[in-house]
């Protein structure tokens, strides 16, 4: 099994994730909050993000995705058999730097609940 991110897993167009912010439907995991939306594709979607408001160095918010793409990367293997695929956004809403155990347990928590049903709640 390989547990790589690729360029094709990355979400990046403007326009989708306009319209994953305004129709997709949310999940929350301390300290990430998830936005999700089903895609016609054959494959999963994930944006990153760590707002500056709360993280005002860019050493801060870079730290901060490593460590949410090391946890998505590691984890991502959960969803793959599922048969609905998702543009996925996880975004970062803790105001402090939590260590990397953590954050990998919220992703965890996060992909499971997109696993195990097709409509999470």
């Amino acid at each position: 099994m390989k547990f790589t991110f690729t360029k094709q897993e990355k979400l990046t167009h403007k326009q989708q994730i306009a319209n994953l912010f305004k129709h997709g439907k949310a999940l929350k995991s301390f300290p990430i909050r998830a936005l999700f939306l089903e895609n016609e594709l054959s494959y999963h979607r994930v944006l990153i993000s760590v707002p500056k408001r709360r993280h005002k160095t860019a050493v801060a918010r870079n730290r901060l995705k490593r460590l949410m793409r090391e946890a998505y990367r590691k984890n991502k293997h959960q969803i793959k058999n599922n048969s609905t695929h998702f543009d996925l956004v996880l975004i970062y809403v803790a105001p402090q730097e939590l260590s990397y155990k953590v954050v990998d347990t919220s992703i965890i928590k996060i992909i499971d609940k997109l696993a195990n049903s097709n409509s999470p709640q």
